[in-house]
């Protein structure tokens, strides 16, 4: 099995997830304290590392 193809999926997936965090930080803000926004970017650099130690 080649890898290179999930290698590639992987970096996509973060990459939007990575997008996904950015828009929601902006556009998200009910509140003066950005700490669900914080919990979620933890939450997907989480995800993001597991991704890219699974490689």
């Amino acid at each position: 099995m080649n890898k290179k193809p999930v290698q590639i999926f992987v970096m996509i997936l973060i990459a939007i997830m990575f997008i996904a965090t950015i828009v929601i930080t902006i556009v998200w803000k009910p509140s003066p304290d950005n700490t669900s926004a914080s919990v979620i970017a933890s939450g997907i650099s989480e995800i993001a590392m597991t991704g890219s130690s699974a490689l």
